[in-house]
């Protein structure tokens, strides 16, 4: 799914989900079930080659709510862990 407000995610994997914004990613665990059981808790860095720095609580924040306002559009039903 790719966003008119510039990101994208991805589901890559039956357990992860890719988030991208930019020049910048983000593996996600995610949990498959009743609802989709998205696991934000285990994502402290960027993907490479930016794994050196650390996701902000904001750019966390912003990574959530575009991947509720993403899965909410696909009509997924998920909840964050």
């Amino acid at each position: 799914m790719i966003s008119t407000k510039g990101f994208s995610i991805e589901r890559v994997h039956r357990e992860l989900l890719k988030y991208r914004t930019g020049t910048k990613s983000v593996t996600v665990v995610v949990e498959p079930g009743a609802d989709l059981a998205v696991y934000l808790s285990c994502v402290t860095n960027w993907d490479s080659p930016n794994e050196s720095e650390e996701i902000t609580e904001q750019e966390l924040g912003l990574i959530r709510d575009n991947i509720r306002d993403g899965l909410k559009f696909l009509r997924i039903k998920h909840s964050f862990e």
